[in-house]
């Protein structure tokens, strides 16, 4: 939480004239004040209220004179104010989303894998438990608040992602048993709940500072139909069947609703092929010219490839796949 004292940001802002003051304390000569300040992106007018977040342009460039000494005496001015709240709990969707990018930035560099792995077990060890999952705990404490839509579907998109970054079924496994769950507790023909309990509270079709649950479970039935069983695509079908008059009036509010729509209609691209050979094109499927592909382990001689419904093609290497998939 950012608001100390009744001010939003006051633990983390600096006026340029008491910047300039802290330079000074420091040892930091007079006539290097202004330069440096400038470049820790502290001026007099303020980046923020008037006040000043430092910032600096090119992190990769930490060459400046005197950057360690001014640091360590803005830090120093800072201890003296009261530190800001800091939440302890663990979210579910949160922590979900964040391990899906570690996933995915680990198909460029290996060691983001390993910690989204990590990551994972970690999250599900801690908040699945007995076949139940569950929505937030505090550090070191057991969860005890049940899961709603959202922890369901971030959770469920991060399974398949973790699956299409390393091929464990387990992963898709995990994924299906916790969609079943899903629907089971929150689909109602057609119509999606938020939660269900003493308060039910209908789930939402539209994007705010993070997507629509209901989309992105959607997103993850559509994953599930194409990767296991083309079967829970019905569940898509009425969903889009219900709300699809008020996605189409209003697409700019519903972003990922509307992404769902367009890869309904579009249809997936799984291509096919033993473990091994397909462990070796696991990050090639992320520069794949369609959006909406993904790989699947199957006992195949080369590269098959399909959509959720049949298959139509067959290639002996990745380059006779991408080229088929240029030409769709």
């Amino acid at each position: 939480d950012a608001d100390t004292q009744g001010e939003e940001g006051r633990y983390f802002v600096y006026r340029y004239d008491k910047a300039l003051k802290s330079f000074g304390k420091a040892g930091i000569p007079k006539e290097e004040h202004p330069g440096l300040a400038a470049t820790l992106g502290i001026t007099p007018k303020g980046n923020f209220e008037g006040k000043n977040i430092v910032r600096i342009e090119d992190p990769a460039h930490l060459d400046i004179p005197y950057y360690r000494e001014a640091i360590a005496a803005l830090k120093k001015r800072r201890e003296k104010r009261a530190y800001p709240f800091i939440d302890k709990k663990v979210l579910v969707s949160w922590n979900a989303m964040m391990i899906k990018a570690l996933f995915r930035a680990g198909r460029i560099e290996s060691k983001y894998l390993k910690q989204a792995i990590a990551s994972l077990d970690a999250l599900t060890n801690t908040m699945y438990l007995n076949g139940e999952l569950y929505h937030s705990a505090l550090i070191g404490k057991k969860p005890k608040i049940k899961a709603f839509l959202e922890d369901y579907a971030y959770l469920c998109e991060t399974l398949i992602e973790a699956y299409e970054s390393t091929l464990d079924e387990i992963y898709l496994i995990t994924a299906v048993k916790l969609a079943n769950r899903a629907i089971e507790k929150y689909y109602d023909q057609g119509q999606w709940k938020f939660s269900r309990g003493e308060f039910e509270t209908k789930a939402d079709t539209y994007d705010s500072s993070y997507p629509s649950s209901m989309a992105m479970m959607l997103d993850v039935l559509l994953s599930i139909s194409s990767l296991v069983d083309p079967v829970y695509k019905k569940f898509v079908f009425k969903t889009l069947e219900v709300y699809s008059y008020d996605i189409m009036r209003q697409p700019i509010s519903t972003p990922r609703m509307s992404k769902v729509i367009i890869r309904y209609l579009k249809d997936d691209i799984i291509i096919k092929a033993d473990e091994e050979r397909l462990k070796k094109h696991i990050a090639d499927r992320d520069r794949s010219a369609y959006p909406f592909t993904y790989i699947k382990a199957d006992k195949n001689d080369g590269f098959m490839l399909c959509t959720s419904s049949s298959c139509f093609g067959h290639e002996a290497d990745w380059k006779g796949v991408k080229e088929v998939i240029g030409r769709r």
